[in-house]
Parts: structure tokens; C-alpha cells; sequence
């Protein structure tokens, strides 16, 4: 019998060698199940709704060549390509390129907005705030409004994020000196960084050059116009 899915074996945060390359990782109760990119380009589409998913349901994807899949997805509609939709519409599970399968706007009730038409490409809003061009034949899903609220059971004891596998996290400046950057009093004249003193608060990590032909308005252009605001 085939199986849709694969359960993802306990490791804890080690490799084979049996050091932790992943920190604050135990041990968990409920073992997680791998959910794979799909392609949208070679598929005969068919869905279903999980037991008690309420609005959110999970679409099954067959391939030709008999591999199947899932993905989250917030309707049981097929997947357009972006210049099908109008503008003001809500998307989800969008490609970065064509053929790329489904990269942008994965998570569980979230969502992106579809602002305009700009040649080629469409202009789209996604959850994190920043505004970028995406190929206009390039697929996504439509999101439903009723899908944007989400529900978290809250951790009521320390033993429920255990059985998540989320072990303790101890702060830099409570570990000693050899441990971390932080340890020893020493992190009162230093800014924030990692254990291995990397910056953790405002370093930019994105290739500007390379990102200044995609996005449009990006999210510390954003802050940064909220601060000119204040500052006015």
C-alpha cells in the first residue's frame, strides 16, 4: 500500500556522529510528517478536507508518474497564474519562478495581496510586509478570507513544549564565558550576538544588487519611512 506521507525520525539536534549540530532540540512525543515541494505544471488536480480542519483544507496532488503529494492549501480550488487574479485578491503557495513549485506564502493561514499589473510581472504584497514582483505566469492558490484567523493551543506547562521537542533556552549573559560572547558580565559593552559572535540585531544578510530588480518596497524601507514619520 502507498504511503502519503513519511514520519521523520526523533534526532534531537545531532547528526550520525552523534553531535548537536541544532541546538534547543529534544526528543518528541508526536513525530513529525514530511510535507514536500509539488510541482504545478505536471499534475491532474484533486482535493479533500481533513477531519476537524475546519476552513483549511489539504489538497492531494498525483503526479504521472505515480508519486503523490500534499500541500496546505486555504481552498479547494485549482492553482492560476498571477495575472488571473485581479488586484486587491488574496493568494497563497505562490512559485518564485515558473516551474519552481510552490515557495512564497506556505504557512497555515497566511496570505498575500495581489496590489497590481506592472508588465510582465505582478506586484505582490506578501505577510511579511515587503512589496515584490513575481513573474505573472507564475501559479498560486486563492485564499479564502475565513482562512486569515488562526488558532494556537496555548503551552499551559513547561512538559507540553517538551513533547514539541523544544528543549530549555538559557540566556547568553547567564552561561559562562567560554560558552558564549555574553557570558562573564561582558555583554553590557558589546551589542547582542550569537555563541558565535555574529551579529543578531540588524545585520543584513541580503545581496542588495541582486534584490534591487525584484522588490519594490522592502521591509527596513519600511521601518525606516515609520521613524522619518515619527520623527516629523
Amino acid at each position: 500500500m502507498f504511503k502519503f506521507y513519511t514520519i521523520l525520525r526523533n534526532k534531537g539536534g545531532r547528526n550520525n556522529q552523534g553531535v548537536t549540530t541544532v541546538r534547543h532540540k529534544g526528543y518528541r512525543t508526536n513525530p513529525k510528517v514530511s510535507v514536500n515541494y509539488f510541482n504545478f505544471r505536471q499534475f491532474s488536480f484533486s482535493s479533500f478536507a481533513k477531519n476537524k480542519s475546519g476552513s483549511l483544507a489539504t489538497s492531494f496532488v498525483s503526479y504521472k508518474k505515480n508519486i503523490f503529494n500534499f500541500i496546505f492549501s486555504k481552498s479547494t480550488t485549482r492553482p492560476l497564474q498571477l495575472f488571473q487574479f485581479s488586484p486587491g485578491s488574496f493568494v497563497c503557495n505562490i512559485e518564485s519562478y515558473p516551474g519552481s513549485g510552490s515557495r512564497y506564502v506556505r504557512a497555515p493561514y497566511s496570505r498575500a495581496i495581489i496590489i497590481r499589473r506592472l508588465g510582465t510581472n505582478s506586484v505582490v504584497k506578501i505577510p511579511s510586509g515587503e512589496i515584490r514582483k513575481f513573474k505573472a505566469i507564475c501559479f498560486g492558490y486563492q485564499s479564502l478570507n475565513d482562512s486569515f484567523f488562526s488558532f494556537k493551543r496555548p503551552l499551559l506547562k513547561a512538559g507540553a513544549s517538551r513533547n514539541l521537542g523544544i528543549r530549555p533556552h538559557v540566556r547568553g549573559c547567564a552561561i559562562n564565558p567560554v560558552d558564549h560572547p555574553h557570558g562573564g558580565r561582558t555583554g553590557e559593552s558589546r551589542p547582542s550576538v550569537s555563541p558565535w559572535a555574529k551579529l543578531t540585531k540588524g545585520y543584513r544578510t541580503r545581496l542588495v544588487k541582486k534584490n534591487k530588480k525584484i522588490v519594490v518596497l522592502s521591509v527596513q524601507e519600511l521601518k525606516n519611512k515609520k521613524q522619518n514619520k515619527k520623527r516629523n
